[in-house]
């Protein structure tokens, strides 16, 4: 199996410069928030089963290693902040980050297929849940942390098929979808993603890459990312700052 390591670690650098990723990334970065607040079933203080990788998987198949793993830190803080459990530490925001960039090497510009997704689940397996996790929590709470370790890898290996399952399930929708080529429409793709409110309904700046007007302290901005589905048409949300 071949991986085009230029593609993933040298021209997925640009997604940075695409307008479309970042927002596609804040989006599925806020899901991942609400999944890990709503759908993190926990097991004992130091242990859960949680669905809200799938949010950053499809975040690292369509935007790519940097930005996944970007988006990444700001969701551990987020989720920390909403639904905090046990003291902050940095190594679990490494990881976050690692999770996003470990799915991208393995998915971005890729055609999803299950080795895929298991290669990319065995090595955040390996890596994350083996050996950092265990880790970051020796340091926090001690050599005690052993038998917490030994439910964490058999929780891991009974969850790996259905964490593939599920993962393969989402990148194959979503590239039935094509979510990454009808993000803010298909044939005539909007140019911006946001404009300015104020005594009339459009007003600059104009939230578009080409778009020079400084944003300034007292500004209202109304986002309006989208999706345009062709058997459903826009879907899509409309929130004021």
């Amino acid at each position: 199996m071949q991986f085009p390591l230029k593609t993933q670690l040298v021209g997925s650098l640009d997604e940075f410069r695409r307008p479309r990723s970042l927002v596609l990334a804040g989006l599925l970065s806020a899901a991942a928030v609400v999944m890990d607040r709503l759908l993190t079933i926990p097991v004992s203080p130091v242990l859960e089963i949680g669905f809200a990788f799938l949010a950053t998987a499809l975040c690292a198949y369509l935007c790519g290693p940097w930005v996944a793993g970007t988006a990444g830190i700001a969701v551990d803080i987020l989720s920390y902040f909403l639904r905090p459990n046990g003291a902050f530490f940095f190594g679990f925001t490494l990881n976050q980050f690692l999770l996003g960039f470990i799915y991208g090497l393995w998915l971005y510009k890729r055609r999803p297929n299950p080795w895929l997704a298991l290669g990319a689940c065995l090595t955040v397996m390996v890596l994350i849940n083996f050996l950092l996790t265990p880790l970051w929590l020796n340091i926090m709470y001690g050599k005690a942390f052993v038998i917490f370790s030994t439910a964490k890898i058999i929780k891991n290996i009974l969850k790996l098929p259905i964490d593939v399952a599920l993962l393969y399930g989402a990148l194959r929708m979503a590239q039935r979808a094509g979510l990454a080529d009808c993000f803010m429409g298909r044939s005539q793709q909007a140019k911006f993603f946001g404009h300015g409110l104020g005594i009339e309904i459009n007003e600059l700046p104009v939230i578009a890459p080409r778009c020079d007007t400084p944003l300034e302290p007292g500004m209202v901005l109304a986002l309006e990312p989208k999706f345009v589905l062709d058997s459903i048409g826009p879907v899509g949300t409309e929130s004021t700052y």
